[in-house]
């Protein structure tokens, strides 16, 4: 079912609030971590989430066990400062993060896909300015757990971008739920110097000129990145909105089986293709017009063997893939059609290619050179241009502290058109979608209150 907005049950004050926050630390110092090109691209830009749980939270022993796991993640509990090169770093100081209890005398709101927070997320999830961080007592990560009179509870993380990116962040929950349960963990790799270090040996390949352009990134002048934010803001408060809508594993399912049907000798398309399809195919149809459609895919490079990143590196380790696709492809008669269409055309970067690009970041993070950087998908027509961010492999719906799974997770959107496709919170098999995108094609995409396929 798709949003039909935010929905209390009822007012919630926070001035009527309590509130009580421990700081929690590692218990030991950790090694001053460099920041590498791709953390300082990606920015310092606070990401909150929030899962809710209206089944409640065991606060004191959720307490107790992140004290326990930090001691896996110290540089969790570091503060940024300005390195002797001029660059932020993680300091490794056991500084400590913070754990907010607030308790509500209200009922807490109903979040799910037709109720969903949207700007909510801010309302809940603690505030992390990018221009207050460096050379601060600013935690990096924050986590407060609002509990409510009914015994529901949600849990509001936020997490400076630059700390970590999605993979990370979910390794380690992941780590927080098993040791939470006495579990033993896999330690988790921080070292961003080792990778700092491997990506200046690969060089800086021959094009790493003044305006060159690799791995979906290009260098922009000041005046075409400003212009870029302005637009970029404009979206976000005026162009753009978005849609929840979850498709079950039973839809997903006949969605397979008739592509099998429809491309009999092509290798099975998974659910997340077969997603994308549909979402494609009708935000094509909206455009009405034969001109290129622009693509770009997030990867996550820990899955890309001769690059050095262990699968539990903590840091920010994201690929960017672009593709150009005519109208005709995504017009196809079939979800199978379009998804063949995407499988052909959705480039993979060779070992090479992509150790050419991280040298290139290197040579410009050396050069203080990365805030000139661009994501190339932005500077092209906004109109006809999507970013796929698919985290349906994130385990969101197995974050269980004994009381259960989460009945709903919510992220901040974007200001661009995007999808970006999590788990079904139904754990049928299923997925969800979060598309940011004008209001044309949220209609297109819902148009009878649920996805069909045709």
């Amino acid at each position: 079912m798709p949003h039909t907005g935010l929905r209390f049950l009822t007012p919630i004050n926070m001035r009527q609030t309590d509130s009580q926050q421990t700081l929690l630390r590692a218990g030991a110092q950790h090694p001053p971590q460099q920041l590498s090109a791709t953390d300082l691209f990606i920015g310092h830009l606070g990401m909150p989430c929030v899962l809710s749980f209206p089944q409640g939270l065991p606060v004191d022993a959720l307490r107790e066990s992140l004290r326990q796991v930090l001691a896996h993640y110290p540089v969790l509990t570091s503060r940024y400062q300005r390195g002797p090169d001029g660059h932020p770093l993680l300091d490794g100081s056991d500084a400590g993060l913070p754990f907010t209890v607030q308790t509500h005398p209200q009922d807490m709101p109903r979040c799910d896909a037709s109720n969903p927070l949207r700007a909510g997320v801010l309302k809940w999830a603690p505030t992390i300015a990018p221009w207050s961080l460096v050379g601060r007592d600013v935690a990096p990560m924050q986590v407060r757990v609002h509990r409510f009179a009914c015994g529901g509870a949600l849990l509001a993380i936020t997490a400076v971008h630059s700390l970590c990116d999605g993979s990370a962040f979910w390794t380690f929950m992941m780590d927080w739920v098993r040791t939470h349960h006495g579990h033993a963990l896999v330690p988790p790799v921080l070292d961003r110097n080792a990778h700092i270090e491997a990506a200046a040996a690969w060089g800086a390949p021959a094009d790493a000129a003044p305006g060159a352009q690799r791995g979906g990134l290009q260098e922009a002048s000041v005046w075409a990145r400003t212009r870029l934010y302005a637009r970029l803001a404009w979206q976000h408060w005026m162009g753009l909105s978005d849609l929840h809508l979850l498709l079950d594993g039973a839809l997903l399912a006949s969605w397979q089986a008739q592509a099998a049907q429809d491309l009999p000798e092509a290798a099975p398309y998974s659910t997340h293709e077969l997603a994308t399809a549909w979402v494609l195919r009708a935000w094509s149809a909206t455009l009405h017009d034969a001109r290129e459609r622009h693509l770009s895919t997030v990867t996550d490079l820990r899955h890309r063997k001769g690059l050095g990143l262990h699968r539990k590196y903590i840091g920010n380790a994201l690929g960017r893939e672009l593709s150009h696709m005519p109208a005709t492809e995504l017009a196809g008669p079939t979800l199978a059609h379009v998804a063949a269409a995407c499988r052909a055309r959705w480039p993979v970067s060779s070992v090479q290619a992509l150790q050419a690009s991280l040298g290139w970041l290197s040579k410009l993070r050396q050069g203080h050179r990365i805030h000139h950087l661009v994501a190339e998908i932005m500077t092209l027509p906004a109109s006809h241009s999507l970013l796929i961010n698919n985290c349906a492999h994130f385990p969101i719906y197995k974050i269980d502290f004994g009381s259960g799974p989460p009945n709903w997770y919510e992220t901040m959107r974007p200001p661009y058109p995007r999808v970006l496709i999590t788990p079904s919170p139904a754990r049928d098999g299923g997925l969800a979608l979060q598309v940011t995108a004008h209001r044309a094609v949220l209609r297109r995409l819902n148009p009878q209150g649920g996805p069909a396929a045709s």
